[in-house]
């Protein structure tokens, strides 16, 4: 997985949607990555929100309990 400087986004966010590509074990046009990864690969998203804002974590039934960690 590729990782991103968070630090360059120099500002708050009211909302964010995130859609990590989760393998969900199904034939689809892009690379999908290990929930391991995932779940490292948003740490410190929460730099991004500003006071009061929002975080939707795309997740699918079997990865409920996964988008739960990574949001604590």
């Amino acid at each position: 997985m590729q990782n991103f400087d968070l630090s360059v986004l120099d500002q708050d966010y009211n909302v964010l949607v995130v859609d990590p590509p989760w393998d969900i074990h199904m034939n689809l046009p892009y690379e999908k990555i290990p929930d391991q990864e995932v779940i490292e690969g948003l740490k410190g998203i929460e730099s991004l929100q500003g006071p009061g804002g929002l975080i939707f974590l795309w997740v699918t039934d079997r990865a409920i309990e996964l988008g739960i960690e990574c949001l604590e």
